[in-house]
């Protein structure tokens, strides 16, 4: 009795083993072949097929963002078919025709594969087809990712053989035509350009802003002018800040996009991306003759500081560009005028009459002791060093805001304090003064014209570091 026990236990443990082993080579059959690597001569690599890159001449291109054609046009150069009049990434082209030429595998994961679902080949993401100038061609399909790697299977069409290559060598077959096109906006000078004007309009400013270049002439009159040949002339005047505002004068030269969103856009492609009415339109020439106008459109979210719309008048293409790249053409009209309002060079100077709390002081620049500088104020001989601190903070009175007013005629305030300035090299002089305008303001006029305003206390602080420095002790230079 227990033999027979044993014995049909024994066959019990039996058909669970049996039972076991099926399942566990049902599961071998359904995971992917292990791919092979090819050490017969030292290097991992399998040959799909060879030619060389001049015998290309066309690869039509299908995948699920696009379908187009690359050609060769003479030696080492392609272009896209209907794309011929756009400057192309001729780096990406290559890669193009020199991978369709001979693509190479690293690895093959069998030679009689008959579930090509296992590798996305049942329904490529990507295909390839090039043409040869002995009449050949090869067509290559790209299935799924290999799983954790950078490689993507591949096959020859029609073939049952599936290889592993780098996504190195396939991403290019996976693009869309507008990848293939320069990013690049407006044109680049290795030696720089130099901006004559420029104006700044669009729905994110009330009135467009405008600014130009000093003549020689204008410099010549005005000598100040030699340290910021750039001024605001509408809707308001002054020096262009280059911290805030003017920074487009040195970004514009050579601007590169992040990529193209549209290539021949459509007056539906304008209003989608909203360029139909533009945020800001930039548009500026050049001394040697250049005129560029630039509209943005709206802002996506897609980076960290989100994607703008640039389209450049004249060549058929939307841009991308990341927005924190082009915060300057968002500048306002405060930001683009220095707040600096007059800030001539102390070699530059020949005198400055002074009028701070009641009184009156004339400050004589000349030439002189060791230092180069010899300044009287009242006729008594000053620290030169001093003078230079509080000459600093002469120069550097903030405009703030936009004023009210545009003559200093119009103010009914008391004159709080002014500057006159009178240069060596010409006639021109520069009367600075603030005006109260009520409400801790004052009016900021040059010359008798008022564009902006600033705290009335500065006028106070004027008046105690003059009278420190009247007392022979250390100026504070700045406000």
């Amino acid at each position: 009795m227990a033999l027979k026990k044993r014995t049909r236990n024994l066959l019990i443990a039996l058909v669970v083993v049996i039972v076991l082993a099926g399942a566990l080579a049902a599961l071998v059959l359904l995971v992917p072949k292990t791919p092979e690597e090819n050490t017969s001569s030292g290097t991992q690599s399998y040959e799909l097929y060879r030619q060389s890159t001049a015998a290309v001449d066309h690869v039509d291109i299908e995948n699920t963002l696009d379908s187009f054609t690359v050609k060769t046009t003479g030696t080492n150069a392609w272009t896209i078919e209907g794309l011929e009049q756009f400057t192309m990434r001729d780096d990406f082209l290559e890669a193009v025709i020199t991978n369709a030429a001979a693509p190479k595998a690293s690895e093959k994961v069998g030679d009689d594969i008959t579930d090509l679902s296992q590798y996305g080949l049942d329904n490529p993401s990507g295909k390839a087809t090039a043409y040869f100038t002995d009449g050949t061609s090869q067509t290559f399909e790209i299935g799924g990712q290999v799983p954790g790697e950078n490689k993507y299977y591949v096959r020859l069409a029609g073939e049952n053989t599936v290889y592993v290559i780098s996504n190195s060598y396939m991403t290019y077959f996976l693009k869309a035509q507008t990848d293939f096109v320069s990013a690049q906006i407006t044109p680049t000078s290795e030696s720089g350009i130099t901006i004559q004007d420029a104006t700044f309009s669009g729905t994110c400013r009330p009135a467009p802003i405008v600014l130009g270049r000093a003549t020689d002439e204008e410099v010549e009159a005005d000598p100040t002018l030699k340290y910021n040949v750039y001024r605001v002339t509408s809707p308001h005047e002054g020096g262009v800040d280059f911290d805030r505002g003017g920074k487009f004068i040195q970004y514009v030269n050579g601007m590169m996009g992040e990529g193209v969103a549209a290539i021949k856009p459509t007056a539906e492609d304008m209003a989608q991306y909203g360029l139909d009415n533009p945020y800001s339109i930039v548009e500026y020439s050049t001394i040697d003759g250049q005129s560029v106008k630039l509209s943005f459109g709206k802002t996506d979210a897609g980076e960290a500081e989100g994607i703008r719309y640039v389209y450049r008048e004249g060549v058929p293409l939307i841009y991308t560009v990341n927005a924190s790249d082009v915060t300057w053409a968002e500048v306002t009209e405060q930001e683009m005028i220095s707040p600096l309002y007059f800030s001539p060079g102390i070699d530059d100077i020949a005198e400055i009459h002074v009028v701070s709390g009641g009184q009156d002081y004339a400050f004589v620049l000349a030439e002189g002791d060791d230092d180069g500088m010899n300044i009287t104020c009242n006729g008594e001989k000053v620290d030169t060093e001093n003078f230079r601190k509080l000459l600093n903070l002469m120069i550097s009175l903030p405009a703030e805001e936009v004023a009210d007013i545009t003559d200093a005629s119009q103010a009914t305030g008391d004159e709080l304090m002014s500057l006159t300035y009178r240069l060596k090299e010409s006639d021109y002089d520069v009367k600075i003064s603030l005006i109260d305008a009520g409400n801790r303001r004052a009016y900021i006029s040059k010359n008798g014209e008022v564009t902006y305003t600033t705290r009335s206390t500065y006028a106070d602080k004027f008046a105690t570091e003059l009278q420190k420095f009247l007392n022979g002790e250390e100026v504070a230079s700045n406000f």
